[in-house]
């Protein structure tokens, strides 16, 4: 586009397919993320749909899946905008608040494997950099989903017998589980570290809620 005149009358989907190609060669964007905004530019359309109709505010949450990786869960309210005769919706104004620091861990964690389906290590290794732990961990063997698992119930509790009972299994079985985390941390770091990090993200979760 040469000019903001090159905007009038071009549609949201149509602009957006011109950027999110560019976008996609140029960052080399992961097919999920083009997946989600696909499907957000969808979202919003039916919810502007519906806006026209009961020509009222509409609220609704979406989440998004943003260019590097991480998500975000936002609470939406879509206002319609009258023109001065009041004859017909000229215009959307719309307001995001972002929820996500107030899911908690294991919420989040879910939502990272939705987001990324088809690829259980990309959810992970997003999930460690949204809470910054992805330094704490040697990158060419993060935790598997059992591990992660495992590792967020012991923000609640550390004794193995317990969580072996969580989890249905045997205290032996559940101590090599809580090894084979130990030793994918990188030192400095320990265990303690990375409980210490996601017990914090829980209060702040809690705080928000």
């Amino acid at each position: 586009m040469d000019s903001i005149h090159d905007l009038i009358g071009i549609t949201a989907r149509e602009l957006w397919v011109n950027d999110v190609l560019h976008r996609k060669e140029r960052l080399h964007l992961d097919d999920a993320v083009i997946c989600a905004e696909r499907n957000g530019v969808k979202r919003n359309e039916e919810f502007e749909n519906r806006l026209l109709l009961a020509q009222r505010p509409v609220s609704f949450n979406c989440l998004y899946i943003l260019v590097n990786g991480l998500i975000d869960l936002s609470a939406v309210t879509k206002i319609p905008i009258s023109s001065a005769d009041n004859r017909k919706i000229i215009a959307f104004l719309t307001f995001y608040q972002d929820l996500t620091p107030q899911l908690p861990l294991g919420r989040l964690f879910g939502l990272y494997q939705i987001s990324f389906p088809n690829s259980k290590q990309k959810a992970i290794q997003h999930l460690l950099r949204h809470l910054r732990l992805e330094s704490y961990f040697n990158p060419l063997g993060p935790p598997t989903s059992k591990e992660m698992q495992i590792l967020l119930a012991m923000c609640e509790a550390s004794q193995c017998k317990v969580l072996a009972q969580q989890f249905e299994v045997s205290v032996p079985t559940m101590s090599n589980h809580i090894t084979h985390i130990r030793e994918k941390i990188i030192p400095p770091f320990t265990l303690r570290h990375v409980l210490s990090k996601l017990r914090a993200w829980g209060k702040y979760s809690i705080l928000n809620i």
